[in-house]
């Protein structure tokens, strides 16, 4: 019981808001990620003045652009006192 206790608090995210914010925010855009790989149709209403200009390799870019920065900000998340 006290290995997972010990666990469990290695995985605390650090004291402040930033770092739970850097969570939500990470969370929110894997689900973005994730939608961009599915259907053109959100991209599309996201850039509602240009459909011409949406299509599946740039909404792919751009679901890959997005989860590059989700792995960031998850790691910044946790690791908010590290430096590097």
């Amino acid at each position: 019981m006290d290995d997972i206790i010990e666990k469990i608090q290695l995985y605390r995210l650090p004291e402040g808001y930033l770092p739970k914010w850097n969570l939500i925010i990470s969370i929110i855009a894997f689900f973005n990620t994730i939608q961009t790989y599915i259907s053109l149709k959100l991209t599309q209403r996201v850039y509602s003045g240009a459909y011409d200009q949406v299509n599946p390799l740039g909404t792919r870019l751009f679901g890959t652009w997005t989860l590059v920065s989700v792995i960031i900000r998850f790691y910044g998340a946790y690791h908010m006192s590290n430096s590097v």
